[in-house]
């Protein structure tokens, strides 16, 4: 029990068997729950939930308390972010001094949200009435129930469509500026800054809008691609796209597909795999590598099948070793360069047939980093082993360390120990123990 009365109450609002089911199957047993630990790997359940109590207790690795506690641990959060998503998430007011803002941001981020909503509502009103938007998406294999499902939107081709559509609003046009909705000319007037353009909202890990990316219909004239510029609610490698249900798809399937593009990741959703999601325009991050880490240790790379997929594809995995994340890389048949374009001429039973044929990170890097070369010589042996040093410079797990040496020991016909000289010397005392499971092809399906 909290001995502030507020946090108390805040608590006993929340159903703590809602709230938990959601990471946890959990079975009724008398006037309890019970259900395998989200926290450790077990057979027999020993997760117990106790509703009349307010409480959980997981006796396979010891952690209990309340649902806040709960939240924080299967989340990896402050007490104050848990607070606050829960907060959000079942729509319950609380103090603003628990969750580390002011009442005063936390209503300017509230403006913010509706702001956006505001905005997409008008992209999806127009997008019915443009028929070469719908006739684009219909070309990419999307129907009208598709556009409903992913809050498609059109922007309008006039300059100045949507700053009409919020002149008799109550917002002012700085604030439609600090969103990246409209901008200034010079000569002092106001113009949108997403025209004749297809709208993707982007939502944060707690399903706020915080955003938008625009697809050009006229390819020629003007960038194909643009997103919302960075604000007060969107710091685009911090977020995602395509992270639904506050990341519960990820974790119901155990693994998410990190893919490149919006069109990517709407074809994959459309087919059910609603763990796919796909940075915003840049490269790979860190902080992104962290939000999916909420949800899973497991990764499976489908990029863009050409030289610019495959460097992006060496960058992000170096990211994810460093996080710890088991990673697999996926290949597509020859003449298809990303999943989109397989999924217009493939179903998603052939879809989980690549993805259990995906391979390990080092047999894929492995394959592609001496296609090139000949190992067999002296010269081919030095490219190839200082390919591979920012990757093991990345790997934080001693065994996984000692796994990849044997099999480039083996390989090269050099000895484990010289190896690890030349490719680790400057990395020693780094290594951490393994903390995550292994990644399981019975895992995809």
């Amino acid at each position: 029990m909290y001995e502030d009365n507020e946090i108390q109450e805040f608590i006993n609002k929340l159903d703590i068997v809602q709230v938990i089911s959601e990471y946890v199957t959990l079975k009724k047993s008398g006037a309890n729950y019970k259900g395998l630990s989200p926290f450790k790997p077990e057979r027999t359940p020993s997760f117990t939930v106790s509703p009349g109590k307010n409480i959980f207790k997981d006796f396979s690795s010891g952690i209990g308390g309340d649902v806040i506690t709960f939240y924080m641990k299967i989340n990896n959060l402050t007490f104050a972010e848990a607070v606050e998503e829960l907060a959000n998430k079942y729509n319950i007011q609380f103090n603003s001094r628990f969750s580390g803002k002011s009442s005063n941001k936390q209503n300017s981020l509230q403006k913010f949200h509706m702001i956006l909503q505001t905005a997409l509502e008008f992209y999806s009103e127009n997008i019915f009435k443009n028929k070469k938007a719908l006739n684009y998406l219909e070309k990419r294999g999307l129907n009208e129930n598709d556009i409903k499902r992913f809050k498609l939107g059109y922007a309008p081709e006039n300059w100045d469509s949507l700053l009409e559509n919020f002149k008799n609003k109550d917002y002012s046009n700085e604030d439609l500026i600090e969103l990246g909705l409209i901008k200034r000319a010079s000569t002092g007037n106001f113009f949108d800054v997403f025209r004749d353009r297809i709208i993707f909202p982007i939502y944060n890990k707690n399903q706020n809008i915080v955003g938008f990316g625009g697809r050009a219909l006229d390819g020629e004239s003007t960038a194909k691609y643009i997103n919302s510029q960075e604000s007060k609610v969107f710091n685009k490698s911090r977020e995602v796209y395509g992270l639904v249900s506050r990341g519960e798809k990820i974790r119901k399937k155990g693994f998410v597909i990190l893919m490149e593009g919006y069109m990517d990741v709407l074809s994959a959703h459309k087919n059910d795999f609603e763990n796919a999601v796909a940075s915003l325009g840049t490269a790979f991050t860190d902080e992104q590598a962290k939000l999916l880490k909420r949800y899973t240790n497991n990764i499976v790379i489908s990029y863009d099948n050409d030289e610019a997929g495959k460097n992006a594809l060496f960058r992000a995995s170096y990211i994810l070793k460093k996080h710890e994340f088991n990673v697999k890389c996926l290949f597509f048949p020859k003449g298809i360069k990303d999943p989109d374009e397989f999924f217009q001429s493939n179903d998603k039973k052939k879809f989980v047939e690549l993805l259990k044929e995906s391979v390990d990170i080092f047999e894929y890097m492995f394959s592609e980093f001496s296609y090139d070369i000949d190992i067999k010589t002296v010269e081919g042996k030095k490219i190839f082993i200082d390919r591979f040093k920012e990757f093991f410079a990345n790997l934080q797990n001693r065994i996984e360390i000692d796994i990849y040496l044997d099999k480039l020991s083996e390989e090269l016909g050099i000895s484990k120990q010289n190896l690890e000289a030349e490719i680790l010397k400057s990395n020693t005392g780094k290594y951490k123990k393994a903390k995550t499971k292994e990644f399981k092809k019975e895992e995809i399906s």
